[in-house]
């Protein structure tokens, strides 16, 4: 049985989603805003204690950059060069990597005003 196929119709609206995304990210503290550095699972209740912030979460900005090769390839050379090993989570090593190129997706990498995070992996 064949199924009929097609490319996703949201695609460029997702795209750009994204992007406004980290655009919000690299904007925050502009904005009056708190730049949280974090995983994804950060007790936002307890965030939102300290009012309007924005989050940049470890797994989405390395899944964001693993997209990439050339930038992927330089993030982790970067980062061994730098004395970390192979051996943690692929998400934070191209976190910390374009860390210490100050590269992000829209532009350098923003400095965090605080980091709040769980132990969720060894990484983190």
């Amino acid at each position: 049985m064949d199924y009929p196929t097609r490319p996703l119709q949201a695609w460029n609206e997702a795209a750009g989603l994204r992007k406004k995304i980290y655009q919000d990210i690299t904007q925050a503290k502009e904005k009056g805003k708190i730049l949280v550095a974090g995983g994804t699972a950060i007790p936002y209740e307890l965030m939102g204690g300290f009012g309007d912030f924005e989050l940049i979460a470890g797994e989405t900005w390395g899944g964001n950059l693993a997209a990439d090769n050339d930038i992927s390839t330089r993030c982790l050379e970067e980062l061994e060069a730098h004395g970390y090993g192979k051996e943690g989570c692929g998400y934070y090593r191209l976190f910390l990597g374009s860390m210490f190129l100050n590269y992000g997706p829209v532009s350098g990498f923003p400095r965090p005003d605080i980091v709040v995070q769980i132990n969720a992996c060894d990484s983190q």
